[in-house]
């Protein structure tokens, strides 16, 4: 059956032609591909003839005969529903398009139509159906497609990356964002329009890393994207583009706690940016704008700053736009108003109602309104709601980062989230369930590593699990019993909690807890951290060792070793003098402090040269480890891989120390294997390491602040890098690394992300690293005698702190600074 002329010069004109350019000619596929483009744009700019566009095109195709021409309409309609914002209908029209290029068996056009149909799924909540339709589109374009398909690719990897954000998997949106990047910066012709598309990409790539804590990363992101923006002729999108990046600037800035001017100007720039847009909907499709403003405020404690009348309305805006995530975060911040005020009862039903209607589509709003939810409830004197509230907060962040890969992204998703366990710990402490806040404290530091560490070491599974799975801090059974069990008599377990502004401590013996946790003051601020690590080291740069010289400087850098012990260890000395050796479970950035040299300033002495020190990323663990070790053989009849490598930034000779450090440690070992220079490559160390059961590597290291992953040993070919690392499979051997800086960090939720916590990951049972550069030879001095020891100290603690005691008692010689031996750090994720 024909269409009538005069449907088809009906649709034409709705499309915008001119009378005196219609033909009526039929309808086909050939006509509706032309027909396309002009749909399309037409939705995109919100004709109110869309619709009937989509349903006129169906219905003329309906009256042909041809099967091509129906899917194809189909496809259009589907197109145009989508760009109108109408996803049940533009999934109605894929769905049926996607059956008819089933009954023709064209699978290229099904594949290239699912483009679109992949972000319909994902935004009408059917993930996995949205998945599953991208992974079959994209085998397809890859297999059958042809040039013109990359553009597609590209747009089917941002679809996907949408999906993957909005079902939390954010490592995976990542990858399929930064596949888009690589497709624009990949053309040739830099044209505005490819610059703007990029700048787009970069967007969602710099949202993802702002997400994961990545903050840094992010930041330079969005400032590339920004600059391709100011590249590009003005376009009519131009000034939108500018606006959602600027936008996200001023979110990324609260996030990285920017200097409150800074983030003011940020969300006044971007607030100009949007007041020059046309379009009257802008205030809405930016709302961003204001509700992280509002959100700003409220978490500096400025929350009588937030015009409540103003965003009052703007949530019923966005509620009658039918913008469920912004009006729920319009809610959730609504509720925290009235919480601030005094009016408990009201905040509660928001915040009811935004746990409710976010589970699904928003779980970070979900969480957040759980979290304050819990708190309108203990001011209501309603402990138990309280409880229960916090747990659903707590569960709602784990089952979030499960999805995350083996990596530091995990620890960067609790950046902004750690709030949730501290309240809860707060509870515990106020009602004196001291063993729950102690399970909860310690699985919370090391959830990362728990999740990882099951991976990397099979044998571990099942006690990973259950040691560190989403619900066994909530156990009745006694974290500190069983921590005991594992500890030796002489040992006692220090557990440091930073909790809001405040630390605490718990102490853990054989026999349990031996005493009530106890507030200690401040927590440890990176900037006072950075500051007396700076007097530490600063000896390196003297021009000259003279006795005087170094009394000098040992005295200033004791100043800031003594203030460190008085604040957090000076308190617990009547327990420390009971016992030899320490276990200390740091917590936030006292992850970076040297604790064998803090110093006691009444005794004169250094902290290792009463106890034998060791380091461990969470007590939750250690009774995993403890009992999974191998038995302890004697060092000589350990298999050793020792390597050497004398480069750095290529350049071979440039540590030439490190060569005979290597040499002299493999032949302490009766089986060993040397790899020195050349023979010192990557690819030689990932294929040896497995069978090794003590790795030592003499090298130049790196450490990147602003990301980890990137942080790396340097070997004869190039760098041994983080995510090399990550892809061992180790046999639980101790790892010895002499390389600059390998035992620092970056911070990420309240875990110390960077080489160690990698070869943690891989499967070693302890590693002894460095916290600062030290000079070469004093460097290699030391560690080459804590080797010699462990020829007949089996406890690393030990045979660690024998050599630090060495360097402490040479008499009138410049190592006897903190500098030279006190860098040193043994970590131990169980040993015995």
């Amino acid at each position: 059956m024909t269409a009538p002329p005069d449907a088809v010069v009906h649709l034409h004109r709705l499309l915008g032609f001119a009378d005196d350019t219609i033909a009526p000619v039929a309808l086909s596929a050939p006509v509706l591909q032309a027909l396309k483009p002009r749909a399309e744009q037409l939705a995109r700019a919100r004709s109110p003839a869309a619709s009937e566009i989509a349903e006129l095109l169906v219905e003329l195709a309906e009256r042909t005969a041809d099967l091509a021409s129906l899917a194809l309409a189909c496809w259009i309609s589907g197109n145009v529903y989508h760009n109108l914002g109408l996803m049940k209908q533009a999934h109605a029209a894929y769905q049926r398009a996607d059956s008819l290029y089933t009954q023709l068996d064209d699978p290229l056009s099904a594949a290239r139509m699912s483009v679109g149909w992949v972000h319909v799924l994902g935004e009408l909540g059917d993930g996995e159906a949205a998945l599953t339709c991208a992974q079959r589109a994209e085998a397809t374009l890859l297999s059958l497609g042809d040039q013109t398909d990359a553009p597609r690719l590209a747009h089917l990897y941002g679809n996907r990356g949408i999906v993957h954000e909005h079902m939390g998997h954010l490592v995976a949106a990542l990858a399929d964002y930064e596949r888009k990047v690589a497709f624009f910066q990949s053309l040739p012709n830099r044209s505005s329009e490819v610059l703007m598309d990029e700048a787009l990409a970069l967007n969602d790539v710099g949202v993802i890393h702002a997400l994961l804590g990545q903050y840094n990363t992010a930041e330079r992101i969005f400032q590339q994207a920004l600059s391709h923006l100011t590249a590009a002729a003005e376009t009519p999108y131009a000034d939108a583009d500018r606006t959602l990046l600027l936008m996200n600037v001023a979110w990324l800035k609260v996030l990285r706690h920017s200097p409150p001017g800074s983030v003011r100007r940020a969300f006044q720039q971007a607030r100009s940016s949007r007041d020059l847009l046309a379009d009257p909907e802008s205030h809405l499709y930016f709302a961003f704008i204001d509700l992280d403003e509002a959100n700003y405020l409220l978490r500096s404690g400025r929350w009588q700053e937030v015009n409540r009348t103003e965003l009052a309305q703007l949530w019923a805006q966005l509620v009658e736009q039918r913008a469920e995530f912004e009006a729920a975060y319009a809610a959730l911040l609504l509720g925290q108003i009235d919480f601030h005020a005094g009016q408990p009862e009201a905040a509660l039903a928001r915040f009811e109602e935004v746990a409710a209607d976010a589970m699904e589509k928003a779980p970070t709003l979900a969480y957040l309104s759980r979290l304050w939810q819990a708190r309108a409830l203990r001011a209501r004197g309603d402990l138990v709601g309280t409880e229960q509230s916090l747990h659903a907060a707590v569960r709602l962040i784990e089952e979030t980062r499960r999805h995350l890969t083996v990596d530091d992204y995990r620890a960067g998703y609790l950046e902004d989230k750690l709030v949730a366990y501290h309240d809860l710990i707060d509870l515990y402490l106020v009602q004196r369930r001291f063993d729950r806040a102690l399970a909860l404290a310690e699985h919370s530091k090391a959830r990362t590593l728990a999740e990882t560490i099951s991976g990397a070491v099979p044998a571990f599974v099942g006690d990973v699990d259950k040691m560190a799975n989403a619900d066994s801090w909530k156990a009745e059974s006694s974290a500190a019993a069983e921590i005991g069990r594992r500890l030796p008599d002489d040992m006692l377990a220090v557990s440091f909690v930073e909790m809001h502004d405040r630390v605490w401590t718990f102490l853990v013996d054989a026999a349990g807890m031996v005493a009530e946790p106890i507030e200690l003051g401040a927590r440890l601020n990176r900037a006072d951290l950075e500051n007396g690590l700076r007097k530490i080291q600063r000896i390196a740069h003297a021009p000259e060792l003279a006795p005087a010289v170094v009394e000098q400087q040992t005295a200033l850098a004791q100043e800031a070793l003594s203030a460190w012990y008085v604040a957090y260890l000076a308190p617990l000395q009547p327990w420390l003098e009971r016992y030899a050796r320490l276990l200390i479970s740091p917590d936030g950035w006292m992850n970076a402090l040297p604790f064998a040299c803090l110093y006691d300033a009444a005794s004169r002495r250094y902290l290792c040269e009463t106890h034998a020190i060791t380091m461990t990323p969470s007590l939750a663990l250690w009774p995993v480890y403890a009992h999974t070790m191998r038995s302890d053989a004697s060092a000589a009849d350990r298999t050793a891989l020792v390597v050497g490598a004398s480069f750095r930034a290529g350049v071979q000779g440039a540590l030439p120390a490190t060569v005979t450090e290597a040499q002299i440690v493999a032949g302490l070992f009766a089986a060993s294997t040397l790899l020195t220079e050349q023979a010192a490559t990557v690819a030689n160390f990932l294929h040896t390491a497995p069978q090794a059961h003590l790795i030592y590597i003499a090298a130049h290291g790196e450490h990147h602040l602003a990301d980890p992953s990137a942080s790396f040993i340097e070997l004869a070919d190039g760098p041994l890098r983080v995510r090399d690392i990550l892809e061992l499979r180790l046999d639980r051997p101790v790892v010895v690394l002499n390389a600059c800086d390998t035992h620092r960090g970056y911070l990420l939720g309240n875990e110390m992300m960077g080489l160690v916590r990698s070869f943690f990951y891989a499967g070693a049972s302890a590693v002894i690293a460095t916290q600062w550069q030290v000079e070469d030879a004093a460097a290699a001095d030391l560690m080459t005698q804590i080797m010699r020891e462990m020829q007949t100290e089996p406890l690393l603690a030990r045979a660690v702190q024998r050599a630090q005691q060495r360097f402490i008692r040479r008499s009138q010689h410049p190592t006897t600074h903190p500098f030279f031996w006190g860098a040193v750090v043994i970590t131990d994720a169980g040993r015995q």
